[in-house]
């Protein structure tokens, strides 16, 4: 396996349709703040800095925008997400798994950012239920 970089960034995607996207959809602040962080890494938004060569035949100076840091940022974390992938995969068991991902409705998420500790138990709990139920019907 090996990390490449993709031909289209997610940052250039919210930044070319920002102004539509948070005039269709609401957003809380947090999320707001991740978008725009997004939307403005590497880019002259967020200022740059220079590097220069400290070899005095060579003294090359060479710019680089600033990166926004924000853990969910594809530039900025995007080859340590790899690399997470990568050490979590040599801790594999070698069987079949299914992987399962038990999702609640929209209408629902402010529960859980009011109340994580009972909604996450609850989504736990029902959950369970549902994988019990399903593997004792084979």
């Amino acid at each position: 396996m090996s990390y490449q970089k993709s031909l289209y960034e997610v940052g250039d995607i919210i930044g070319e349709n920002k102004e539509q996207l948070f005039q269709n959809r609401h957003f809380d602040p947090q999320q707001k703040k991740v978008l725009t962080s997004l939307a403005n890494c590497r880019t002259m938004a967020l200022g740059y800095h220079r590097d220069q060569c400290d070899n005095n035949a060579c003294k090359h100076e060479h710019y680089s925008y600033n990166s926004c840091r924000d853990r969910h940022c594809p530039k900025c974390n995007g080859l340590k997400r790899w690399k997470w992938v990568l050490d979590r995969t040599e801790n594999l068991l070698p069987v079949k798994y299914f992987h399962t991902v038990f999702t609640v409705p929209h209408e629902v998420n402010y529960l859980f950012k009011s109340h994580p500790v009972e909604m996450n138990n609850l989504l736990f709990h029902c959950a369970w239920q549902t994988i019990d139920e399903f593997c004792s019907r084979s």
